[in-house]
């Protein structure tokens, strides 16, 4: 393997490793490349997840390098643009010039590091490639003032500001991104720049078929409830409120309906902090989950709740119903965005009401899942492919880039 043509996995958080293990042992697999995950933990320390203890954790097929980047996660703006662009491009400048680097592979290209990541691969005349790691919201509408907006931004990274922030996902230059389906190819080639040639659907990389024989929880035990992170994300303290209010509001429905009985799981955004929900803390019936396995709080839950989350997904291919709740989301930001995004929604306490009138029977249980499934379907493509088609697309794509002579 040693001769083999590297790819490096770039991983800005704990998820990311998620999304690329079943492309990473494919591509091991298959002996041509040899995979590569480039861990940004250092940049990005205590708000994403550990990459290096979950990548080993997996015991994935690659070796696990560090970036080399300088503490940016709780720095200022200027403090992180130098240890992207200074010690961090240096760094990913002679970390891709080692060995025989074929391809350079992302989950996120808006923040700093990422960026930083994208300018040193160029420089080195490496493909990047961009890959989905969520929901996107369309920022730029199709009307006057989305043009007008879409135009600004343009404007915006071509006079520099990509050094400095405020980078659209899928606007920060890469030469090829890989969509999960259809329904998002046209949010992305909409605001793409000139860099990005191709925009490919892959489906969800990370995503299998649910089991046929999938056992379900005793309706009306264990309730998982997944927050955004308004507060350390947007900066929103209102928004922040509003999903605390929410979940008291869902702790108190589920006792009135379920009894003392009822548990409520609250996870955490892996950028939030607990003391950041103090107001739920030490709550009856209420857990708060800061760092706990995604995947076992899902598998453990009968029923799972969130607002603009992804995890939705991840429910999906545990066997579990996810509903999406616009709730608490006040804003007209918020709620367009919560609008278009795929999923079994409800916007009042009645309308969640009549969802677990169907949850609580098995049956019933199986009739939205499999709505769940049929809402997703144009967003996600067939399950099992998601990870083939990738680790195709990164052969391809590593092998023109030697064709080139830049490895």
């Amino acid at each position: 393997m040693s001769g083999s043509r590297r790819v490096c996995f770039v991983c800005s958080s704990a998820l990311h490793v998620k999304l690329f293990a079943p492309t990473i042992r494919r591509v091991a697999s298959i002996g041509l490349l040899q995979p590569i995950i480039v861990s940004l933990d250092q940049f990005y320390l205590g708000i994403h997840g550990n990459v290096t203890a979950y990548a080993k954790e997996l015991q994935l097929p690659a070796v696990i390098v560090n970036a080399g980047f300088g503490r940016g996660d709780q720095s200022g703006l200027m403090a992180r643009i130098f240890a992207a662009q200074g010690t961090g491009i240096r760094s990913m400048v002679a970390l891709l010039s080692e060995g025989r680097t074929g391809l350079v592979v992302l989950g996120n290209d808006t923040g700093h590091a990422e960026r930083a990541v994208i300018r040193a691969a160029r420089a080195r005349g490496i493909q990047t490639l961009l890959v989905q790691d969520g929901f996107l919201f369309n920022q730029f509408s199709a009307g006057i003032f989305g043009t007008l907006k879409l135009i600004l931004r343009r404007i915006w990274l071509a006079v520099g500001g990509d050094l400095i922030g405020w980078v659209p996902y899928g606007m920060g230059g890469c030469d090829a991104i890989a969509v999960h389906g259809i329904g998002w190819q046209k949010t992305i080639c909409r605001g793409k720049r000139r860099a990005t040639r191709r925009i490919v659907v892959t489906g969800h990389p990370a995503l299998i078929s649910p089991d046929d024989h999938l056992v379900i929880p005793i309706a009306g035990r264990d309730v998982l409830f997944f927050c955004s992170n308004f507060l350390s994300a947007y900066k929103d303290a209102a928004a922040h409120k509003d999903q605390i209010g929410e979940i008291l509001a869902l702790k108190k429905l589920l006792m009135v309906r379920y009894g003392e009985n009822v548990s409520l799981h609250v996870k955490l955004h892996p950028a939030d902090r607990l003391e950041d929900y103090a107001a739920l803390t030490g709550l009856p019936g209420i857990t708060l989950h800061k760092d706990a396995v995604l995947d076992d709080l899902i598998r453990k839950s009968w029923l799972c709740v969130t607002n603009i989350s992804s995890v939705s997904l991840d429910c999906l291919v545990a066997g579990r119903v996810c509903l999406m709740s616009g709730i608490s989301l006040k804003s007209a930001s918020y709620s367009q965005l919560f609008a278009r995004l795929p999923g079994t929604k409800f916007v009042t306490w009645d309308a969640f009401s009549c969802w677990l009138d169907q949850l609580d029977s098995i049956g019933g249980y199986a009739r939205v899942l499999a709505m769940q499934g049929e809402s997703l379907e144009t967003w996600i493509g067939e399950p099992r492919q998601g990870g083939e088609r990738l680790a195709a697309l990164i052969d391809e794509l590593a092998s023109a880039n030697a064709a080139k002579g830049h490895v």
